[in-house]
């Protein structure tokens, strides 16, 4: 009889399904430059592609699956000043979230990445107060969109 607490040797199965018993890695199959300046933060969108955002630029730069960069203007922003931090997708409602740490308010867009459209600015909400009770710069400093 086999030993319940150290079980049989031999290769660990699941059910029927024999288990590698080797750790599972991750190994990062290079390095690629954008133009982006001062990047802030980074989010996933459909089809293999990201956003980027930085808080100089009053445009986002969306890489695509084959690594091409593409930049898009968002309206609302002040040209050169955008103070983006923070960027989060909403894949089911279409939205586009971004966070602006000096300025304390996140801009909600509508945009589909699958349509050659512009985003179009819905609404901004001030958030209040700060991470530290006081200092301008201690904003919102990353989004993330949990459905």
């Amino acid at each position: 009889m086999p030993n319940p607490v150290r079980g049989t040797w031999g290769t660990p199965t699941v059910g029927s399904v024999k288990v590698d018993p080797k750790p599972v890695s991750f190994k990062a199959g290079g390095t690629t430059k954008f133009d982006i300046k001062e990047a802030s933060d980074v989010t996933a969108l459909p089809g293999g592609r990201f956003v980027i955002v930085g808080d100089t630029s009053d445009k986002i730069g969306v890489i695509g699956a084959d690594g091409k960069l593409t930049k898009i203007q968002l309206p609302g922003l002040s040209k050169g000043a955008s103070q983006l931090e923070g960027v989060a997708y909403d894949p089911v409602k279409h939205h586009l979230i971004v966070s602006r740490e000096e300025s304390r308010e996140l801009m909600i867009y509508e945009w589909n990445p699958e349509k050659n459209k512009a985003p179009e600015l819905k609404r901004k909400v001030q958030l209040k107060g700060s991470i530290d009770g006081g200092s301008k710069n201690k904003g919102v400093e990353g989004l993330a969109y949990i459905p």
